[in-house]
């Protein structure tokens, strides 16, 4: 397994991947979909998610083997079993409830920390009870979704961390004042 992010380093290395899956966002869309085309002239089979291909499927599907619409982690064992098999489809849907619970420990060591400035980042909850009609996060995650981890995995991830300083990524995480506390 090898992990890039193209915000902190290079990410096509010419090498070939069976496999490749991206988070894609709006910004990133036309790199992404360069990288893809590439990888996928080389062999690999290609899966493109995050909110662009959610919200603009068929076109990130040109550019695919497969797409995951929503959340990956709900799908993922579904999504390696199929290209195992060879039987990739063309569309996923990953389901939001339940996917904070679903979110897994990140293996930190697949990544290079020396690339990021915030090292120790965490993520305590999805999406947001308030619905705003101006927010993007509602048409990836629903409207009123909002799911917390289990305050134990929020515990386990934190205490695996290195150093005293940790950024949390929530999309909201002053929504639930008193859970904030908690943490």
């Amino acid at each position: 397994i090898t992990v890039r992010d193209e915000h902190v380093e290079k990410i096509d290395d010419g090498r070939h991947y069976d496999i490749v899956g991206m988070t894609v966002y709006i910004s990133s869309a036309r790199r992404s979909y360069e990288l893809a085309d590439a990888y996928r002239r080389r062999g690999a089979k290609v899966l493109l998610g995050g909110i662009h291909p959610t919200t603009m499927p068929e076109e990130a599907a040109v550019h695919a083997d497969a797409v995951c619409i929503g959340p990956a982690e709900p799908v993922w064992d579904e999504i390696l079993r199929d290209f195992e098999r060879g039987e990739l489809r063309k569309f996923y849907r990953g389901e939001s409830r339940n996917s904070a619970a679903l979110q897994p420990q990140p293996v930190r060591s697949l990544m290079n920390d020396r690339a990021y400035l915030l090292r120790n980042t965490i993520i305590t909850s999805r999406g947001c009870p308030n619905a705003c009609d101006f927010c993007y996060k509602a048409g990836f995650w629903g409207k009123s979704y909002y799911e917390r981890r289990p305050l134990d995995e929020v515990e386990m991830e934190l205490a695996s961390m290195k150093g005293g300083f940790v950024f949390i990524l929530d999309d909201n995480f002053m929504a639930d004042r008193k859970r904030a506390r908690e943490i």
